[in-house]
């Protein structure tokens, strides 16, 4: 027998109030500022009462460092799965920048842009920051590896071409959207031809990251 279309279609995914939370903020956040954005704004948004809203969190510092940590600490997650996988440079990195594309896609899209705000110098975000700094940490050290391997051809210094390849992700992601058949799979190649690396090592990449991590690259 054959399912039917509304059988073979996921069931919508139900947040918890906490979730629903950190989802509103986000999007409030990176649409009027985290400044101009009260607990007031996200409770009203959220459609629970401010009460409420402080029975998960004490203000909106610890929502936006809720938000940034959970965004992230994926990410870290699997960098620490590639690097056990031993595999190659270009293997790692195709992996990598897939993982996060996706995941700039999903849930904490908004938290993103994010990333960029003037209030995470303050001490209150030294530890994303210190995992902002680790998770760079992997993309240079893996763009280090295949430049001394020689199969990256980059045309700038490992830390330009390491913010290139940062800045190439993020922005892609703005453009890509959620248009195309694999969005994450475009940006991964696209890091990759950044750094002047042969298509036919290119494809071998995508094959062998998708071998060793499946359904971990499509979050």
């Amino acid at each position: 027998m054959i399912a039917s279309e509304s059988e073979r279609r996921p069931a919508p995914r139900t947040f918890t109030p906490r979730e629903e939370i950190l989802e509103v903020a986000g999007r409030l956040f990176a649409e009027g500022g985290f400044a101009a954005t009260s607990t007031r704004a996200i409770a009203l948004a959220v459609g629970i009462k401010q009460a409420s809203l402080y029975y998960h969190f004490r203000g909106k510092d610890e929502i936006l460092a809720s938000l940034l940590r959970e965004s992230i600490e994926p990410s870290l997650e699997f960098l620490e799965r590639t690097r056990a996988s031993c595999a190659s440079a270009p293997v790692q990195l195709y992996a990598l920048t897939h993982f996060d594309t996706a995941a700039g896609l999903g849930r904490f899209a908004d938290a993103r842009p994010l990333y960029q705000l003037p209030e995470l110098r303050t001490p209150r975000f030294v530890e994303f920051r210190a995992h902002r700094q680790r998770h760079r940490e992997a993309y240079r050290a893996l763009i280090a590896a295949g430049a001394q391997g020689g199969v990256f051809q980059p045309s700038g210094s490992v830390e330009v071409m390491t913010d290139l390849v940062l800045a190439f992700a993020a922005n892609a992601i703005a453009i890509q959207g959620r248009r195309g058949p694999d969005p994450a799979a475009i940006v991964a190649r696209g890091c990759l031809r950044l750094l002047c690396c042969p298509t036919r090592v290119i494809e071998r990449a995508a094959a062998e990251a998708l071998r060793l991590f499946g359904t971990a690259l499509a979050r």
